[in-house]
């Protein structure tokens, strides 16, 4: 009856050895958890200083600077105008588009800005004359 009872002692100290082992192993899957999830806080924290430092570079690039004017590279010209002089729309197709081509509103030569062109004066002038 002892051996029995020794035996049954024996398995219920083995049954708890292997749960104190089970309970010791999930503890340390629990901390190694743990760290982990530390370990990517840190790592989001870190991303999240970098962005409001990117941000804060931004804004520091957005201060206006103070433009001087030089004298033109080409030489010394009077030029009344205060902008720049630009013969050419930066966009002809956008101001253009759409629109007629130039012509003579007489006649209809293409390419003549004014009102009436040199052949159309002539026409009237002949006209006139008779």
């Amino acid at each position: 009856m002892e051996t029995e009872k020794q035996k049954v002692v024996e398995l219920e100290e083995k049954q708890k050895v292997a749960e104190l082992e089970e309970k010791q192993k999930a503890v340390e899957v629990a901390q190694q958890r743990e760290r982990e999830f530390e370990l990517e806080k840190l790592k989001i924290q870190l991303e999240m200083q970098k962005l409001s430092q990117t941000s804060v570079k931004k804004e520091e690039f957005r201060k206006p600077f103070p433009i001087k004017k030089s004298p033109p590279v080409g030489g010394s010209y009077d030029n009344h105008s205060p902008g720049p002089s630009r013969t050419v729309p930066r966009f002809p197709s956008f101001r253009t588009e759409g629109r007629k081509p130039i012509q003579c509103y007489g006649c209809g030569t293409p390419g003549v800005i004014k009102a009436r062109c040199p052949t159309c004066k002539r026409a009237n002038e002949t006209e006139t004359a008779v």
